[in-house]
């Protein structure tokens, strides 16, 4: 299998941002990102990093991800609903057997599957905000990773 150039990363890709500080690079990542995936308290990072911008200097047109996967035990009511208000879809998995990581990489699963879906035409797939922390929450991450069935490849 050849190696991906990072040019041929960063042209289609799936951002998904977790509940961790995020490099300084993510605004970057945002800006030339197909689609945004917020899993549970990775949409406090997004919208903290969101506001230190105006969006004229973002040079992108929506700046809301495409959906906020998690059982919500990170996010105020206030956050999930101004971003329910800008067209994110808010979707609730209360599962405690797995990880936020696992829940949004389930969510792009089934979402796949739909050819209308925006997720259906990811190639590939950057993971922000896994790394760092809790050394258990880094494995955790990684063992997600390891253990996807998706067919994109991903990024830590």
């Amino acid at each position: 299998m050849a190696a991906l150039s990072l040019d041929e990363v960063l042209t289609d890709y799936a951002l998904l941002i977790l509940n961790f500080d995020l490099p300084s690079f993510s605004i970057d990542l945002i800006k030339k990102a197909k689609i945004i995936l917020c899993a549970d308290g990775g949409i406090n990072h997004f919208h903290k990093l969101i506001q230190k911008y105006p969006r004229d200097i973002m040079d992108i047109q929506c700046v809301s991800p495409y959906a906020v996967v998690g059982d919500f035990d990170s996010i105020s009511q206030d956050i999930i609903k101004f971003y329910e208000k800008c067209g994110t879809i808010i979707h609730k998995d209360e599962n405690q057997d797995t990880n936020d990581l696992e829940k949004l990489l389930h969510f792009i699963n089934t979402q796949s599957s739909d050819p209308l879906s925006n997720v259906s035409s990811i190639h590939n797939i950057i993971i922000i905000g896994a790394l760092g922390g809790r050394f258990d929450h880094e494995m955790a991450n990684i063992s997600a990773v390891v253990a996807c069935s998706l067919d994109q490849k991903m990024f830590l």
